[in-house]
């Protein structure tokens, strides 16, 4: 790199980890005059401090026409198929992304395909977030009519998953090894999910009820497990808590509480 160059910028962020929120497929009055949808987004940058980024722009070419609730694309003015070029913004997040997140991600999206969720770039919930590592990149080209031109955008090239419905990454202090079903529950999670009043082992039912909500509500025990670590603060400082929501067993607190649903319902 020439000694000249390390003291230009094109003023975007350079990339890092961010995680995507906000999504919306919208008109902006200073892009294109508001004449071309595009995706719109803030990034979190959970290694910056918590900075955001907001209102990032992710092009997606020219033409198409999205939903009144800004969630996704439905139609092109053209008629064309919904597909996305890999040379816009969005279409080289997306492609990179495909490849970043490898099978992991297939797993994720094959989970959502059979909830009868989307999975296509023309939806907003597919990047809504999304916990990845971005990196800029870059190209030179000529316009119509003959001008020299940059292009700039992200590729993904690290994927990490999906954040919680929460305000924090997707508990990055807990890795997935937490999924043991098999191994015996500790006396604090047993006793929490045996007593019907939560208050087994001296731990604040407020706490315990908040653990069973996010159970309630979660789709799985993994979406529970990084929920409770990301959103209860007892869970993530004490380790009396970290044994409730750690056992993954049939007589753990989230198994209970999914067993009492059904029974209710």
């Amino acid at each position: 790199m020439s000694i000249l160059k390390e003291h230009i910028t094109s003023g975007l962020w350079d990339g890092g980890r961010c995680i995507i929120r906000s999504p919306r497929f919208t008109r902006l009055p200073e892009y294109r005059d508001g004449q071309v949808v595009l995706m719109v987004a803030d990034l979190y940058l959970p290694e910056d401090d918590g900075q955001v980024l907001e209102g990032q722009r992710f092009s997606i070419g020219n033409g198409w026409v999205a939903s009144d609730d800004e969630t996704e694309i439905v139609s092109h003015e053209d008629g064309k198929k919904l597909k996305l070029n890999n040379n816009t913004a969005l279409g080289h997040l997306t492609d990179s992304l495909a490849d970043a997140g490898g099978e992991e991600l297939e797993k994720v999206l094959i989970e959502r395909q059979k909830a009868g969720q989307p999975t296509t770039p023309f939806h907003v919930s597919l990047f809504d977030g999304l916990d990845v590592t971005l990196e800029q990149k870059e190209k030179e080209f000529k316009t119509d009519s003959g001008e020299q031109a940059t292009q700039r955008w992200y590729d993904v090239v690290e994927f990490h998953g999906y954040e919680s419905t929460g305000g924090k990454p997707k508990a990055a202090a807990k890795p997935a090894a937490k999924k043991v079903a098999k191994k015996a529950p500790s006396k604090p999670a047993k006793a929490a999910a045996d007593d019907p009043t939560g208050d087994a082992g001296g731990l604040d039912e407020t706490v315990l009820e908040r653990i069973r909500d996010v159970a309630r509500a979660a789709n799985d025990y993994d979406e529970f497990l990084a929920t409770c670590y990301s959103d209860i603060p007892e869970v993530a400082e004490d380790e009396a808590y970290q044994a409730v929501v750690d056992d993954a067993s049939e007589t753990g607190i989230c198994a209970v509480t999914w067993d009492a649903m059904g029974e209710g319902g």
